[in-house]
């Protein structure tokens, strides 16, 4: 099966409750559609912030501050070639967001 092309847009971070759940799906199909989820983890990552935008790698940014630097994009791009990168997974950085863009309800 040829690899499928379509990218998902970008994460439109104005309305995170609303947006994300619809973005991950489109995310996660194109994974699988592409062979990606059995990739390294650090690639499966690059890949979720490549196509995720600049504003989700700067809310990645805000979940994990030790993986960033001043310059988002690019501290995280030089954290993740190096291995010294605590390695996370896309899992944990899947779920991070999911409670990122969770909304607050009152008990």
């Amino acid at each position: 099966m040829e690899p499928n092309n379509r990218l998902p847009p970008p994460l439109d971070c104005s309305n995170l409750a609303k947006d994300w759940p619809s973005w991950k799906r489109s995310f996660v199909l194109y994974m699988i559609a592409n062979n990606k989820l059995g990739g390294d983890e650090r690639e499966k990552l690059a890949t979720f912030l490549w196509l995720a935008g600049k504003q989700a790698t700067e809310i990645y940014n805000a979940i994990f501050p030790s993986d960033g630097s001043p310059d988002a994009l690019l501290g995280t791009i030089k954290k993740l070639q190096t291995s010294e990168c605590k390695q996370r997974t896309l899992d944990e950085v899947i779920k991070a967001f999911d409670d990122y863009c969770a909304p607050q309800r009152n008990a």
